[in-house]
C-alpha cells in the first residue's frame, strides 16, 4: 500500500499501512449493509453478486480509502494538543468506520458504485463509470480539506470534467 500524502508531524502512517486490509473489510461490510438496506431489485442483484466474489482487486478502492485516511490523519494532527496521540488499531477502525458511514449517509448512491467498481473492474465501461463516480464523490466531499494537502492540488487545478484515469 502506498500512502497518498505525508506531512510534518504525522505519526499515523504506520498504522494506516498496517490497517489497510482491515479497512477494506470495513468498506466491504458497509457497502453490503447499505445495498441491502435500500431493498431495490437492482441493488439486491448487485449485493448478491458482490458478496459471492471470492476475493477481489482492491485497487478501485485505494484512492477512496487514502482520501478518508489522509483527511482523518490531517484533522487529528491540526486538532490535537497532545504530543502522544496515536490511534490504537481499534480506535482507527472506529474513526475510519465513522467517517465512512458519514460519507455514505451524505452520498446514498456511493455504495452502489463502490460495489460496481469491484464487480466490473476497469477497463469495463461500468467499472470506469463507477471509479469516476467514487473519485468525484470523495473529492467533492473532502475538497476543502484535500486542497490543503499538496498531493491533491492536481484535482483542483484541472477541468472538473477531467478525471485521473
Amino acid at each position: 500500500m502506498m500512502v497518498s500524502h505525508t506531512f510534518d508531524g504525522n505519526s499515523e502512517l504506520d498504522l494506516q499501512e498496517r490497517a489497510y486490509g482491515s479497512c477494506l473489510d470495513i468498506i466491504q461490510s458497509h457497502v453490503v449493509e447499505r445495498l441491502y438496506a435500500f431493498q431495490t431489485n437492482e441493488l439486491d442483484k448487485i449485493a448478491n453478486i458482490f458478496i459471492r466474489l471470492d476475493g477481489f482487486d482492491h485497487r478501485p478502492w485505494k484512492f477512496f480509502h487514502d482520501c478518508i485516511a489522509d483527511v482523518a490523519r490531517f484533522d487529528r494532527q491540526i486538532t490535537s494538543t497532545s504530543i502522544n496521540n496515536a490511534w490504537t488499531v481499534q480506535e482507527w477502525h472506529e474513526e475510519f468506520s465513522g467517517r465512512l458511514s458519514a460519507l455514505l449517509n451524505s452520498e446514498p448512491h456511493l455504495s452502489k458504485y463502490l460495489a460496481l467498481a469491484i464487480i466490473y473492474p476497469n477497463p469495463s465501461p461500468l467499472g470506469i463509470e463507477a471509479e469516476d463516480y467514487i473519485e468525484f464523490s470523495i473529492v467533492s466531499h473532502y475538497q476543502s480539506k484535500l486542497e490543503k494537502l499538496d498531493n491533491y492540488k492536481v484535482f483542483f487545478s484541472s477541468s472538473s470534467s477531467e478525471t485521473s484515469h
